[in-house]
């Protein structure tokens, strides 16, 4: 079977360190059941806001998976106009030469981006294959979060009307609708004006497990750093620096813990990653010297910050992020600012605690209860474990994911040869 892939803005597998996410753990768990693959991406970066390639290019990372990598115009801000634009000339390049490629069996476009995912879904409805929508965002509504008023809120709903109808024209048009959480599946199926049906299942973002590191595969900065807080009550943080996920307040929850606490030298705090506030946080970090800010991490680093964490912190509003996951296949207890699936499954399996969104002196309570209490901590840790192993490992979900991408390919296939008869 030969499947598309539709998803830009995420790591791709150009280096042997390169830690995957969502479309590149699918594809590799389709490679390795004899599929083949055509991923269609940007050629920007949008972790590090630079673009990889000068102009458009076709890589391919080994037989039967190959990468057609689109330039777009690039972007500074992720709120941005560029943006927009620079998504808008992925998708239109697209439409041009996805038309002149061999069509695949099936489909499968992450929403968002919602420019690309419509065109997928005009593709597929005119070669008549079927198509998966991936779901990973309530986006546009999630840009009216950001807006602090309400009468600013409604006044927004109106340029977004046709972006909300492209939304709409994606959900109802698709064969089959996936979501990576509860709320986000029920979210699409509302824009597509239906029930679910069997075609319209969760399947979790999920994580692998901490892969094998060598310490001579690291720099001189990064083991100092191990080394200073090996034996510490060690605070992890592992991701973007954004609107919704800013990781400042962890360095304000430090400030406040190093103040209060008499043995705050037993604390160590790593948050890790780049964006927006990476400054900001860098800034405020050069007056404590056991918090470390050192930039985006590979995923043999990320195992090895996993190896000697006490606790992982998501400051975000987010359903349910895809950090949650890192931490639990390291074992870790989470404390979570989540509104959301998140924060139901960490209080009902006790694997971590909840802390109020953007709160500082919070987030300082919780992590100062887990130093105080090993046995809690250790409980959650194991809890925590315990749940990734059961459901959240992703050689288990992309398993079944994959196995519900054939049976879509199998219908369709079974149907049209009806049809022919």
């Amino acid at each position: 079977m030969h499947v598309w892939l539709l998803k830009i803005s995420e790591i791709l597998p150009l280096s042997d360190d390169a830690r995957m996410m969502r479309a590149g753990m699918l594809a590799k768990s389709l490679l390795a059941r004899g599929h083949q693959v055509t991923w269609w991406t940007s050629a920007f970066d949008h972790m590090k806001k630079e673009m990889l390639y000068p102009e458009d290019t076709v890589v391919t990372p080994e037989p039967g998976f190959t990468l057609n990598i689109l330039k777009g115009r690039g972007y500074s801000r992720n709120i941005s106009i560029d943006r927009y634009l620079d998504h808008r000339q992925v998708a239109m390049k697209f439409r041009q030469m996805s038309r002149k490629a061999d069509p695949p069996d099936i489909v499968v476009a992450a929403m968002p981006d919602h420019q690309l995912a419509l065109e997928g879904v005009r593709y597929a409805n005119e070669v008549g294959i079927p198509i998966v929508v991936d779901t990973r965002d309530q986006w546009p509504d999630t840009f009216l979060d950001v807006l602090p008023y309400k009468w600013l809120k409604v006044l927004a709903q109106f340029p977004l009307a046709g972006e909300c109808a492209k939304l709409r024209a994606i959900m109802r048009n698709a064969d089959a609708i996936v979501g990576i959480n509860a709320t986000l599946l029920d979210w699409a199926l509302d824009y597509a004006g239906r029930y679910a049906t069997p075609n319209d299942k969760v399947f979790y973002l999920g994580a692998r497990r901490p892969i094998d590191f060598d310490l001579a595969d690291f720099s001189p900065d990064f083991l100092d750093m191990l080394a200073k807080i090996k034996d510490k009550f060690v605070v992890t943080y592992v991701g973007t620096f954004g609107r919704n996920t800013d990781p400042y307040v962890i360095a304000q929850a430090t400030e406040l813990i190093n103040k209060s606490e008499n043995e705050a030298n037993k604390f160590a705090f790593v948050i890790a990653g780049t964006g927006t506030s990476y400054e900001k946080v860098l800034h405020l970090s050069k007056g404590h010297d056991n918090i470390y800010v050192p930039g985006w991490v590979n995923e043999k680093q990320i195992s090895a910050l996993l190896s000697i964490s006490s606790a992982g912190v998501i400051p975000c509003l987010e359903a349910f992020p895809n950090k949650a996951f890192t931490y639990m296949s390291g074992g870790l207890p989470i404390l979570t600012s989540t509104n959301g699936d998140l924060t139901r499954m960490v209080n009902n399996e006790k694997m971590g605690l909840y802390f109020k969104p953007n709160d500082p002196t919070d987030l300082a309570r919780c992590i100062c209860k887990l130093k105080d209490d090993p046995a809690l901590r250790d409980e959650m840790a194991s809890n925590s474990l315990r749940i990734f192993n059961s459901s959240m490992n992703s050689d288990v979900i992309y398993g079944e994911y994959i196995d519900h991408i054939e049976r879509i390919a199998a219908q369709h296939a079974s149907k049209q040869e009806s049809l022919t008869r």
